[in-house]
């Protein structure tokens, strides 16, 4: 499913992969699909955004 123009989307944190339990709920409710992966982000922006930090990359539909 194809929504908002987003074809795919992944999310990715620094330290906790709860952190962005609740983010991930409201972005799969707002979408209507799961993300491809979750992943932990790079040390070097973990340590400069901050424990706690998670981001969301995403591929729009052409």
């Amino acid at each position: 499913m194809i929504s908002h123009g987003i074809e795919k989307y992944a999310l990715v944190y620094a330290d906790n992969p709860h952190d962005l339990d609740d983010f991930k709920e409201k972005v799969i409710s707002i979408l209507g699909q799961e993300p491809e992966y979750i992943e932990t982000i790079s040390p070097i922006v973990g340590l400069n955004a901050g424990k706690g930090a998670f981001a969301i990359g995403y591929i729009r539909s052409q």
